[in-house]
């Protein structure tokens, strides 16, 4: 299902998943994958009287894959996101849940916050292996035309490529605070390869 968050209205969801489960039931191999926030799967709906978890209700109904926007497992690169909503200290947990209901994980992480140094590419490998998360879309931090990020960076002079087509997670167009932009890149690829 293409939606940035199948999960975020719990009732609309309930309703769905309810409907996919009598599906699977004629078509007992269909399954579906989606894209919510990790922390979707300790949540729970009242659904016309009935408490469903929502990890309940994604298996049941055959979502065997979610895209996650894990981002970052660095706290201060979360806050200077305004993902703090994301909790690092819980995303161990929370893999293991979609795990458990047999669901794949497929988590977006960003390099080349603020607060990022070296570090973050060996920290981000570790923690991808030691919790099995199966695929990861890796990006370089992006700051779009438009957004409050691209016009601080262009006041504080960092854009250095105004080529639009190299903004696209694959490229460094800014100059990042704790590393070099080639440092960036270097680490984004290397972590690509050994990963993959």
């Amino acid at each position: 299902f293409v939606d940035d968050n199948i999960c975020f209205d719990r009732s609309y969801f309930a309703e769905l998943a309810l409907h996919l489960i009598e599906v699977k039931k004629e078509f007992p191999k269909f399954c579906w994958g989606g894209q919510s926030n990790l922390y979707s799967i300790d949540k729970s709906v009242r659904y016309k009287g009935v408490e469903y978890s929502l990890g309940d209700l994604m298996a049941r109904s055959g979502c065997i894959a979610m895209f996650v926007g894990i981002e970052s497992v660095s706290k201060e690169s979360l806050a200077g996101a305004n993902k703090s909503f994301n909790e690092v200290e819980k995303y161990p947990d929370q893999i293991k849940k979609f795990h458990d209901y047999g669901i794949m994980l497929n988590a977006g992480m960003v390099f080349g916050f603020d607060t990022d140094t070296e570090n973050v590419f060996g920290d981000t490998y570790e923690f991808l292996v030691k919790n099995k998360v199966e695929i990861s879309l890796l990006n370089i931090l992006v700051p779009l035309p438009g957004t409050t990020l691209f016009k601080r960076y262009y006041s504080e002079g960092r854009l250095f490529d105004h080529s639009w087509e190299n903004y696209d997670g694959r490229h460094v167009v800014y100059y990042p605070s704790l590393m070099t932009p080639e440092q960036l890149e270097r680490g984004f690829f290397d972590l690509w390869k050994a990963l993959y």
